[in-house]
């Protein structure tokens, strides 16, 4: 007979367990380790890191599959997974690089005019403003000769400020719920136009 490391039990040896050079009951051995995942190898059960679904890895196996700064389940939407499937058929029907406008996706009214412009050429990024009385558009000064002749023409009621970067344009909650059309038509027809 054979008495088990752990709790000192008699063991049969054809019942006993076997980790590194000691010999456990299998009770203890089930209690005391367990398997990778990946690459199935026995473990101390104390010492397995465990993913979001609590399946047990190795210091190894976890450490080359996950990352702890990447979200575990990140939101995408609906629009988004149309957007996806958009640029891979473009990327396979027709080989030219196209893509949506950049926003913060936390703006609703952002995803819609992102939405109406539909894919494009040239990259821009679109954020929102808070409404204010001195101005109600930012430009990049890339953009800002191109903003400021349409401003002039088609909103001549506001005002466009002139900033720092590139591609980047600044519009405030007026205009972004009252001009969505104006709008729409700046961003896919003057600003990112082929």
């Amino acid at each position: 007979m054979i008495t088990c490391y752990n709790c000192n039990e008699e063991i049969h040896p054809d019942e006993a367990r076997f980790y590194s050079t000691s010999e456990y009951c299998e009770t203890c051995f089930d209690d005391l380790f367990t398997y990778c995942d990946q690459c199935d190898c026995l473990i101390e059960r104390d010492r397995a890191l465990h993913d979001s679904d609590g399946s047990p890895f190795c210091e190894e196996c976890y450490y080359s599959n996950y990352d702890d700064d990447i979200p575990s389940n990140p939101y995408v939407d609906q629009s988004d997974r149309d957007i996806i499937i958009k640029l891979c058929r473009n990327w396979i029907f027709s080989k030219q690089s196209r893509m949506p406008i950049s926003i913060n996706s936390s703006d609703v009214y952002l995803r819609e005019i992102r939405e109406a412009v539909g894919l494009i050429s040239k990259s821009i990024y679109v954020y929102g403003l808070v409404d204010r009385d001195e101005y109600q558009i930012r430009a990049t000064s890339d953009l800002f000769p191109t903003v400021e002749t349409f401003v002039q023409r088609d909103l001549p009621d506001y005002s466009v400020l002139e900033e720092e970067g590139s591609r980047r344009l600044g519009l405030s909650l007026d205009i972004r719920t009252n001009h969505f059309g104006l709008i729409t038509k700046l961003i896919k027809e003057e600003l990112c136009a082929e």
